[in-house]
């Protein structure tokens, strides 16, 4: 059923990492004055009995439903907004996408880790299900010290591509976040310096647009050295040095297959510890944004 509310999802299963976005969405639902529907998956039975010292289905659903009903609480007293949990047993991403197919949502926040700490290994597959796959924004969120909100957000842009959706999209944010700025990094493959000089331009009025929204913005173009650095390296030593809170990355839409997370996103989110929002494209989109 179709809702003007503003929804969001958020997957819990009690690691640190989840726990984080938990806190983290319950921030994100006071700025977009939306509810929360808080998902536990069991995925496999088996562990979830040894965690929860359970014996029976009824007796295990029972204790996963009152350990949710603390987080309830706990968002309901952060937000201010409503709140709600369900339980479920299946694969942890296929129930999310069942619930965002029965459900109206507008973002899923959750948490996530990388693969040991390696950027060349994939992000944890349920949440690369997610980002490829999900038919709404999804912000990610690893371990990390909380943030009431996003005072410094990283605008990474190719140039070479339509980026109007996803700098509207920041400046969405950066109004929601009130005091926000906008930090903007442009890494720019060797070439001549017409080509700089036409990006440059075209970086001005982007921070121009940007700033005409009462917004600070910062932009930087760097030139990547052939056998040097990757895109993602400089893009994250750009998000460290400016103390970057969150970072802005779209996905792609390829002839219609939700295979949309491209390497240099993949190794950025891997190397990042700040949380990261994935912006779907609009042709993908099933839900209106806020």
């Amino acid at each position: 059923m179709a809702t003007s509310k503003f929804r969001i999802l958020v997957p819990i299963d009690f690691s640190e990492q989840s726990q984080s976005a938990f806190y983290q969405s319950c921030n994100i639902a006071q700025i977009y004055d939306g509810e929360l529907l808080l998902l536990h998956v069991i995925e496999d039975e088996i562990a979830a009995f040894e965690k929860f010292s359970a014996t029976s289905i009824s007796e295990l659903t029972i204790k996963i439903d009152q350990r949710l009903s603390k987080f309830v609480e706990e968002a309901i007293a952060i937000s201010k907004k409503n709140v709600t949990s369900k339980v479920q047993f299946g694969s942890v991403s296929n129930m999310i996408f069942e619930t965002l197919q029965n459900e109206n949502f507008n973002m899923i926040v959750m948490g996530f880790h990388s693969a040991n700490g390696d950027k060349n290994k994939p992000i944890g597959s349920n949440s690369l299900q997610v980002i490829k796959q999900a038919s709404c924004q999804v912000i990610t969120v690893k371990d990390r010290p909380l943030q009431n909100d996003f005072k410094s957000i990283i605008l990474p842009l190719d140039l070479s591509k339509p980026v109007s959706q996803k700098v509207n999209k920041t400046i969405e944010l950066a109004k929601s976040w009130k005091g926000s700025v906008v930090n903007i990094i442009s890494v720019l493959p060797q070439s001549d310096d017409l080509k700089v000089n036409a990006a440059a331009q075209q970086l001005a009025k982007i921070v121009s647009e940007i700033e005409s929204n009462d917004i600070v913005c910062n932009a930087e173009i760097v030139r990547i050295i052939k056998g040097r650095e990757s895109v993602a390296d400089i893009v994250v030593d750009y998000a460290q040095r400016m103390r970057g809170e969150m970072i802005m990355i779209i996905t792609r839409y390829e002839s219609g297959i939700a295979n949309r997370f491209g390497s240099a996103a993949q190794s950025i989110i891997n190397s990042i510890e700040i949380p990261m929002f994935s912006i779907v494209p609009l042709v993908n989109q099933n839900s209106i944004i806020h």
